[in-house]
């Protein structure tokens, strides 16, 4: 078995908890992308618990990943992107293909549902229904000759698509299947899911009965970009052709589409935006054309109207992460915080105008960050490193274990909810 600090006993240090009723309707439960609920205890104090879940198939924390290979454990058995929390529930998305739905209190399953595909999902809720997405990052042997062709192709063999499932009983209501992958988190509003996908296409479902609303053809391919609603437009990147776009939520048309120089790979389409200031936030990694450090990660500004950049910011220069692409920035009374994939460096931001308040190291930081009352605390393999919200000062860290990767931690109360790349989820209180 694993040895971890005494902070992950078993046992929950709280008897019971008022649970937070709130819908969490978009990735990251809000515009500004930051993973946090007031959840309060039985004392009406902020909620603080301990606990620990494995899902199926996951090895001890304190061991090697899966044949030595971080990827493998990945997409074997992780939890790559982050849980979700509403009504008492901590749901959480699996790439072994499961919708894991936990006690927040205990971290006792309360139910699971298999999706028949990679649930590489940060599960959104609207009142009592669940809606999530399966998929896979892979081409089949006829689609890779198109892709190598220089065709267009389909990412995402496999069962793919959207699922509504009953909040309290993981039991289906509809499913939508798709071509391509469905991989990135959807988003819910007035009554429609929109999501992109592996196919080169954006679509809107009504979010009651699953009937399409609309189809639209971007071309590019959606890989892990969870769309942004806002003021009647949706924005999301894809990949090859690699494209930030604007489309109108009512009819799918395109608004405007932005390409920028020398993507990585992955591009856009594994880039989640955030609002802030009134800017849309979008991360990406380009190539630099040093041998030395060939990838840079950008954070752009853009209006939303038109998709002219507003200001942009180099956030740093390394190697091309192994697996992992950019992270999502987070945005928290009008500053921008963002952890940089390719040097582990922290930044902080004003969303007005880019200007830096203050940068910090967290050694193999994988992107993810949750902002509370006083601190950042960032995802950063196998520990969340906690800094100062002020100055970026290093107030500690927290031993979890396995490896955390890209997933962006969930505040609850005074609790950190976290999962990870070795297949568990885990609460741990916030240093006081």
């Amino acid at each position: 078995m694993d040895r971890l600090p005494v902070l992950l006993v078993l046992a929950s240090l709280a008897v019971g908890a008022a649970p937070s009723g709130e819908d969490w309707p978009t990735f990251g439960r809000g515009t500004d992308r930051n993973a946090r609920v007031d959840e309060d205890g039985p004392d009406r104090r902020p909620l603080s618990v301990t606990w620990r879940f494995a899902a199926p198939g996951a090895i001890p924390l304190d061991g090697p990943p899966l044949n030595g290979d971080l990827k493998t454990s990945a997409y074997a058995i992780g939890l790559p992107v982050g849980p979700s929390l509403s009504h008492g529930l901590v749901l959480a998305g699996t790439d072994s293909g499961e919708v894991e739905a936990l006690d927040v209190l205990t971290g006792a399953r309360v139910w699971s549902r298999r999706l028949w595909n990679m649930a590489m999902v940060n599960p959104v809720v609207v009142g009592d229904t669940i809606y999530a997405t399966t998929g896979n990052p892979f081409f089949n042997f006829a689609e890779t000759l198109r892709f190598a062709a220089g065709e267009r192709a389909v990412r995402g063999p496999g069962l793919n698509g959207l699922y509504a499932l009953e909040l309290r009983t993981g039991m289906e209501r509809w499913h939508v299947y798709l071509k391509g992958e469905a991989m990135p988190t959807p988003a819910v509003a007035d009554g429609v899911v929109y999501l992109a996908a592996g196919d080169g296409y954006a679509y809107a479902v009504d979010a009651k009965s699953g009937k399409a609303v609309w189809r639209s053809d971007v071309e590019a391919i959606d890989g892990m970009s969870s769309p942004l609603v806002s003021e009647g437009r949706i924005f999301f990147g894809g990949s090859h052709p690699d494209l930030f776009l604007a489309l109108e939520a009512k009819t799918g048309r395109i608004l405007w589409k932005r390409a920028f120089a020398d993507p990585t790979p992955a591009g856009f389409g594994a880039a989640t935006a955030a609002l802030g200031a009134g800017h849309v936030l979008v991360e990406e990694l380009v190539k630099t054309g040093d041998a030395s450090a060939p990838t840079a990660n950008r954070l752009f500004a853009l209006d939303p109207a038109t998709g002219r950049s507003v200001w942009e910011r180099e956030l740093g220069r390394g190697k091309p992460p192994e697996g992992f692409a950019t992270g999502t920035p987070v945005v928290v009374d009008g500053v921008v915080y963002a952890s940089s994939i390719v040097d582990g460096m922290v930044h902080a931001l004003s969303a007005g105008d880019g200007r830096s308040l203050w940068s910090a190291r967290a050694r193999g930081a994988g992107a993810g960050l949750v902002v509370g009352e006083r601190a950042v605390f960032v995802a950063a393999g196998p520990r969340i490193v906690e800094l100062d919200r002020k100055d970026g000062r290093r107030l500690g860290a927290m031993l979890l274990g396995g490896n955390l990767g890209p997933a962006a931690p969930l505040l609850a109360g005074e609790t950190l909810i976290c999962d990870n790349l070795y297949g568990w989820v885990i609460a741990v209180p916030v240093p006081r």
